[in-house]
């Protein structure tokens, strides 16, 4: 720049602010800290604060546990994370692990001079768990085990008769700080000491101290940056703004001071960064001085006319990391900005017009020779600003003009105007207007609106207005119609633009934008723009490319092809509205829009957007208000003063902001914090169906502008969109594991960018585990072999049941074949010889021949009575046929009724249920028919019984009678007792007979009936 310089670096810087309306604890902050996370903490008077860049939040709403908190001063983080805060009632510590503060103090006790000390407890280092303390009212230091949790305190004071530090045996543990321990004090005899704590083999820990010479009023404190030591005085005065001060800077190496450094003003405190000391003043703001040379290169104070300076001079505090310059303002709060030089910069505030009574609403810039800036305002008249962009004076006459547009030509003219067209000539300071009363003009110029100036090749100036297209004599003061005879540049005009091969662009509400070329003196149409627009800024790039910014987006037309390529929101931008367009020497077009500054890259062409960037006056520009300065900035004129970009400069604001979770809820609440690597897995109770998460990214300067995408691995692939901070909810989950991710960025960064992630996993009930599913297969697969060998036995049975049945058919078959021929067969042979018998002796031995007869006939009805025991037992058992207690009962009257032998007969019930088989049938039948002939034959019983009963799944046969017996041991052929035992065998039962001469008989067949069951 011009004027630029280190001074005016820093009386450029764009600060913000955040204030008690902001959240702040309280205005007078203590002192600020960034943690690793990204977190800005606040200590104050009233409690803590935090800032994430979007909220500042209170202790309570960070997280339970600090409950009430006065004075709290020191915050740091130690190795593992942990955030320590001091205050006066505890030494507090915030863990994000549990995501819960925690209180440790100890009792109050009484002083080496009898007064009760307050728990003053301000922590500034950590090793090896170990947290020392320093204090306010006495020199006592606290060691805190954050392991026990216990605290060692060991007071350091001064021996007043001996001048030395007691005590002189220090605690072991305190040699972990020996490297960062110092206590500095006044000698009034030595001059200022600087007690250190070293160790040696021989004495072990022990207190070494060094006296500087000289001192400079009182001693305000010290503080350590590796080898130098600044060690602060201050002069007092009854007016303490009139204070002075000085700094001593202690070389620990050479053992000297190497220099004494004098200051006009009081000081709180300061801090070394980059080779530069930033030092707090009480009422001069913050001093920059150089640490090489020793000497003042700057000075940040509060400027009443710029809200973006330091809210006041009284400065209590300086935190610098990340470039970032961090103030404490007494009373007012928290001021921060970045210390690089800065992208875009503010100018002419709403203040700063109120206070010179004019308007900082730009619809125009140009500037002069000498440097100097003059802007259409809205409603102010033309103003002039000096190279600082600070409001110098209003042109006299201009004061209720609302001109549209401004233009300067090489002799220094400034043309602008609303009803009439004026020049004022910078360099003589004279207003004049143009003769707009001419008997060539088609339109009245007496109500007319100058939107757009330009100018050709030959510098001959044209001028869109409301009433036409214009050519501008300035020499002259006359300005004539262009092309009177064609409609398009009569009517209504808003744009014009003469490219280098004389091509005339204009643009009318009626007409859109049409492209004009010169042939013998008439103005002949050559392209029309189709679409609906209307332009605001054109720049020729080259001889073929000229960039129209419009209402609908950024063209690119190529002007020997006509051909347009647009450029929308979908391409990139950040609105479809571009005001103004501007190169840089880097290859890079900046536009105007109506959402923020935004830039281009030519030749990849894509965009980067500057929504919220620190230093633009706002998000709302105007129609061509730009101007190129000699100097390579860009200015763009909007609704609320001047931005002013350098594009030389890197824009510290395009950092990558940290992101963070911080708030993460299911059914369960959950710590945001803690989750980020697989081996951290939050594990989540079975029957869990949703979680959501709060999310965002931090930075100090645009947080709510940030884009952020996320997703979640395990239910899909897909990014989702959403500003800054976010918010997902996911429903319907499953048990398994689960990856959350967020990204922050464009879309171009979703695969270059490293994710924040949340690891969660989603437990299973027991019938949902891998053991159990592969118990339950193992099962289902025993279930499936059983019942398929089940079904192969049922089947086998199945089978060998029809086999079984088939053998019965065959076995019964051949029994019947067996009894025919054996029974029937003899039986019928016998007949037959009978027969033949009575035939021969029919003549000659007739009584013979009747008693063939006679046996014929026996035999015939004995072999009826065998045919229908067969056909009986092959019988099912139906209702139409005889059961076994009829046939049994029939069978007794025939053999024991002519014998007047009277007979009982019990049968169980189910007997014919049982009882199936024929050839069981058949033989139970003739079996008791054998016994029942004996009995008739040879008891001479005049009783019998005859049972049929079921037994353990058994037929139990017996037939009883009160006869004569007989010896069985005497026992003749013929009687049919083998034929019982044979038929029960055949069936597999057992035959038993009891009898005894003169005793009766009791005759007992068990046949098993399972052998027939199938």
């Amino acid at each position: 720049m011009s004027y630029s310089s280190s001074q005016a670096q820093y009386e450029n810087l764009q600060f913000r602010h955040l204030t008690v309306d902001d959240g702040l604890a309280q205005s007078v902050v203590n002192s600020i800290f960034k943690d690793s996370r990204g977190y800005v903490w606040m200590s104050t008077y009233s409690g803590i604060s935090r800032f994430d860049g979007i909220r500042v939040l209170s202790n309570e709403e960070i997280a339970p546990g600090a409950g009430s908190i006065s004075q709290s001063a020191t915050v740091f983080e130690d190795s593992k994370g942990n955030i320590w805060i001091g205050s006066v009632e505890a030494l507090i510590k915030f863990d994000y692990t549990t995501n819960k503060f925690y209180k440790y103090n100890r009792s109050s006790k009484v002083g080496l001079e009898g007064t009760k000390r307050k728990g003053y407890y301000f922590p500034y280092a950590e090793r090896d768990g170990k947290i020392i303390c320093s204090t306010m009212a006495f020199p006592v230091y606290y060691i805190f085990d954050t392991i026990d949790e216990t605290f060692l305190e060991f007071d350091v004071s001064i021996n007043k008769s001996t001048n030395l530090v007691v005590p002189e045996v220090i605690p072991q543990v305190a040699g972990l700080f020996k490297d960062i321990f110092l206590y500095v004090w006044y000698d009034e005899k030595k001059g200022t000491a600087i007690t250190t704590m070293a160790e040696s083999s021989g004495k072990g820990l022990y207190w070494k101290t060094i006296y500087v010479k000289g001192h400079y009023g009182d001693l305000m404190g010290a503080n350590k940056y590796g080898d130098i030591m600044y060690i602060i005085f201050r002069q007092s005065n009854s007016n303490p703004e009139k204070s002075t001060s000085a700094i001593y800077l202690y070389n620990f190496r050479t053992g000297k001071v190497d220099f004494i450094y004098h200051l006009d003003y009081p000081i709180n405190g300061l801090t070394e960064n980059d080779g530069n000391l930033y030092v707090a003043s009480i009422n001069s703001g913050i001093h920059i001085i150089d640490l090489k040379t020793m000497t003042e290169k700057g000075n940040i104070r509060h400027h009443p006319k710029m809200p973006s300076s330091l809210m006041t001079n009284y400065s209590t505090y300086v935190y610098i990391f990340d470039d970032q310059l961090w103030v404490s303002s007494w009373g007012k709060g928290v001021d921060y900005t970045y210390l690089s030089p800065q992208m875009f910069h503010q100018h002419l505030s709403a203040h700063e017009a109120t206070q010179n009574k004019t308007d900082n609403f730009i619809r125009g810039i140009v500037e002069d020779e000498n440097g100097h800036f003059w802007c259409n305002t809205l409603s102010k008249g033309i103003i002039q600003l000096n190279e600082k962009l600070e409001y110098l004076s209003t042109i006299k006459g201009t004061e209720t003009i609302q001109s549209a547009s401004i233009y300067i030509d090489k002799e220094q003219n400034l043309y602008f105007g609303d009803k009439v067209l004026l020049k004022y000539n910078i360099k003589n300071k004279k207003l004049q207007s143009f003769d707009h009363k001419r008997r060539d003009f088609k339109n009245s110029l007496q109500s007319n609106d100058f939107q757009y100036f330009t100018c050709d090749k030959k510098d001959k100036i044209l001028a869109a207005s409301m009433s036409g297209v214009f050519e501008i004599d300035g020499m002259n003061n006359q300005i004539h119609p262009l092309n009177n005879d064609c409609n398009e540049f009569t009517e209504l005009q808003q744009f014009v633009y003469k490219d280098r091969h004389d091509r005339l662009y204009a643009f009318s509400s009626f007409h859109g934008l049409n492209v004009f070329q010169e042939k013998n003196g008439y103005a002949e149409k050559i392209y029309s723009f189709e679409k609906a627009f209307i332009p605001r800024h054109a720049y020729e790039q080259n001889d073929s490319i000229i960039w129209f910014g419009t209402t609908s987006g950024l063209i690119k037309y190529n002007s020997k092809r006509n051909t347009e390529i647009w450029f929308t929101t979908s391409n990139g931008l950040p609105d479809n509205t571009i005001y103004a367009i501007a190169p840089d020497p880097y290859g890079r077009l900046w536009l105007s829009t109506n959402r923020g500054i935004s830039t281009m890259d030519i030749a990849s062409e894509k965009f980067k957007n500057y929504f919220n960037s620190l230093g633009q006056q706002s998000l709302e520009y105007n129609r061509h208000s730009v101007c190129i300065t000699k100097d390579g900035r860009i200015l763009f004129g909007g609704i609320n003063g001047i931005t002013s970009i350098n594009p030389s400069v890197v824009d510290v604001t395009s950092r990558r902001p940290l992101l963070e979770f911080t708030a993460v809820q299911s059914e369960i609440e959950i710590n945001p914090y803690g989750h980020e690597k697989a081996s951290e897995t939050k594990i989540l109770p079975a029957g869990t169906t949703f979680i959501e998460f709060q999310f965002k990214a931090i930075d100090y300067f645009k947080s709510k502008e940030l884009q952020l995408h996320y997703k979640l691995d395990g239910i899909g692939t897909k990014w989702e969109s959403v500003q800054n901070p976010g918010y997902a909810r996911y429903i319907n989950l499953k048990p398994g594991k689960y990856v959350f991710k967020v990204v922050e960025g464009g879309k171009d960064d979703l695969q270059t960018q490293k994710a924040k992630t949340f690891y969660f996993e989603i437990a299973k009930f027991w019938w949902q585990t891998l053991v159990f599913k592969i118990l339950m297969v193992g099962l289902l697969l025993f279930m499936v072999y059983f019942v398929l060998q089940l079904w192969i036995k049922q089947k086998l049975s199945a089978e060998k049941h029809t086999l079984e049945k088939q053998l019965v058919i065959l076995k019964e078959q051949e029994r019947i074949s067996s009894d025919l021929h054996d029974d029937i067969g003899s039986t019928l042979s016998s007949i037959s010889i009978y027969s033949e018998l009575a035939d021969k002796y029919y003549q000659t031995f007739p009584e013979k021949s009747q008693d063939m007869i006679q046996k014929i006939s026996k035999q015939s009805k004995e072999l009826m009575s065998r045919i229908e025991d067969i056909i009986w037992s092959l019988k099912p058992n139906t209702e139409h046929n005889i059961s076994i207690k009829k046939k049994i009962q029939e069978i007794a009257l025939e053999s024991l009724a002519l014998k007047n032998i009277l007979f009982t007969l019990e049968v169980d019930e189910n007997t014919d249920h049982l009882v199936t088989e024929p050839e069981l049938r058949k033989n139970i039948v003739l079996i008791i028919k054998e016994a029942l002939h004996n009995i008739a034959k040879y008891s001479e019983a005049t009783e019998a019984k005859i049972s049929i009963q079921y037994e353990q799944k058994n037929i139990v046969l017996s037939i009883s009678d009160n006869g004569i017996g007989f010896d069985q041991n005497n026992i003749k052929k013929g009687n049919g007792l083998g034929n019982m035992k044979k038929r029960t065998s055949d069936v597999n039962g057992i035959c038993s007979i009891q009898t005894a001469t003169g005793s009766g008989t009791i005759i007992t067949c068990r046949i098993p009936i399972a052998r027939f069951r199938y």
